[in-house]
């Protein structure tokens, strides 16, 4: 019996790799610093915590879920001014929302494209 082969989502590894590398980058390093001299509060809800997440204010993956790989790279490697730091209960619902928008506008750009298709053009 032949063994079932593992999909090779390049893109999602890709994606993955860039993310391992930002983690221990300058960029995030100096929002760490920052947020430790502010006092380690949170950015949205102000609370005073122990740990905090550094979070993208700009959505890497952009509001549409479409990007380039080049602009994924400058927009995960920004300036610490375009990072904050955050408790993790704003960073999941802040990320939860930001999935959302990715999804509804992923299903509008679905249908737009099916009505293009279905149109046509007379001659």
């Amino acid at each position: 019996m032949a063994r079932k082969r593992k999909t090779y989502n390049l893109k999602s590894r890709i994606t993955s790799a860039l993310r391992r590398i930002w983690f221990y980058g300058p960029q995030r390093r100096e929002a760490v610093k920052i947020a430790k001299e502010r006092g380690n509060t949170c950015a949205i809800c102000n609370a005073k915590k122990e740990k905090l997440q550094i979070d993208h204010i700009n959505s890497v993956a952009g509001l549409t879920g479409e990007y380039t790989w080049d602009e994924y790279i400058n927009r995960m490697f920004c300036d610490p001014d375009g990072l904050r730091a955050i408790c993790e209960t704003c960073h999941h619902a802040h990320t939860t929302i930001q999935s959302e928008i990715r999804k509804n506008n992923k299903t509008k750009q679905k249908s737009l494209t099916k009505k293009t298709k279905s149109v046509k053009i007379k001659r």
